[in-house]
């Protein structure tokens, strides 16, 4: 039986594929790494298989400041332990971050959180991460690569414009469209307890 039989050919044809796969491989990282210096934005590239997570660059200093290194091996097992996952994020938004890092691992397409990031002992700032899974010629997720964003100015101002528009200018006590949304979704609730609910109308104030 001569199916065992290297073929001398049929090597070289794999070690030429091989080399070929590397030298893509490096020409992708390389162009990665000159998009992160290019960008505002932290880039990132995460290996599903390998549950390796890459930064390309620190700007944001995002979600690698506690491990201090731009490759973190055992990504998702590492950044969801319970005391590492608590610094990184608000109490709010780590239960979020769970879900993101099952979409990295799942092959999701499309990928898109808002989480607070904490910067100092208490204190928070809003950032995105946006990516997409890339597929191998199968059709096999391989790879997430994504951007992470500091949109805290954003997420302030949109906040300011909802307190605008739901507050009475005067008194900064809700104004009557929000107080009747606000009771309307209450009731639609259901919550099966008794309720009262007076308004005063005061003219000429």
């Amino acid at each position: 039986d001569l199916s065992d039989v290297p073929r001398p050919g049929n090597t070289g044809a794999s070690a030429l594929r091989l080399k070929r796969e590397e030298e893509l491989a490096k020409r992708e990282h390389e162009r990665l790494e000159v998009v992160a210096g290019l960008s505002a934005d932290s880039v990132f590239e995460y290996d599903i298989a390998a549950d390796r997570m890459q930064y390309y660059n620190s700007k944001e200093g995002m979600f690698n400041s506690i491990f201090n290194k731009p490759v973190i091996e055992n990504y998702t097992a590492s950044i969801l332990d319970g005391s590492i996952i608590e610094e990184l994020f608000h109490p709010e938004d780590t239960e979020k971050f769970k879900v993101l890092c099952d979409d990295f691992r799942s092959g999701k397409p499309d990928i898109y959180a808002e989480v607070r990031k904490q910067y100092e002992r208490g204190k928070y700032t809003w950032v995105s991460v946006e990516a997409k899974t890339m597929l191998d010629k199968q059709g096999v997720p391989t790879h997430v690569i994504g951007k992470i964003s500091n949109i805290d100015e954003k997420i302030k101002q949109e906040q300011e414009m909802k307190y605008q528009m739901e507050r009475d200018q005067l008194t900064g006590v809700y104004n009557k469209q929000t107080v009747e949304k606000l009771i309307s979704e209450k009731l639609a609730e259901g919550v099966g307890e008794d309720a009262y609910v007076v308004i005063t109308d005061v003219d000429d104030f």
